[in-house]
Order: C-alpha cells, then sequence, then structure tokens
C-alpha cells in the first residue's frame, strides 16, 4: 500500500508540474522541440502511471471469469 502511494505522489508531481510547464511555455506562445518532447514524455508517463495502478489493483494471479 506505501508503494502504491508514492507512486501515486511521484508520479502526481510529475505530471502537474510538467502540465503547469507546457500551459505556461503555450501561453506566452514559446513553445519548442524540447516542448514537443516533454509532451511526448508525460504521455509515456500517464501510460505507466496507469498500467502499475491496474497491475496493483487487479490480481492477476486468479482468472477473472470464474
Amino acid at each position: 500500500m506505501l508503494c502504491a502511494v508514492g507512486l501515486l505522489f511521484c508520479h502526481g508531481l510529475a505530471i502537474s508540474t510538467t502540465l503547469f510547464r507546457l500551459g505556461y511555455r503555450y501561453r506566452r506562445r514559446q513553445m519548442q522541440w524540447d516542448d514537443f518532447w516533454v509532451a511526448v514524455a508525460l504521455f509515456c508517463d500517464i501510460e505507466i502511471l496507469v498500467v502499475w495502478l491496474t497491475l496493483l489493483v487487479v490480481d492477476i494471479s486468479k482468472p477473472a471469469f470464474f
């Protein structure tokens, strides 16, 4: 359980600060190539978070239909 809390906190902090950075740079019209790669990394981080949380919540050792 402590692992899930740490996972949520760290990824949540990374996602929120990245969204803030991208929003700030977009409003100031200073988007550049590095911001594109930051958006790609953000997308990958969200995917990893969803997969890890799914694996923590769902017990894959038991069949789902029986």
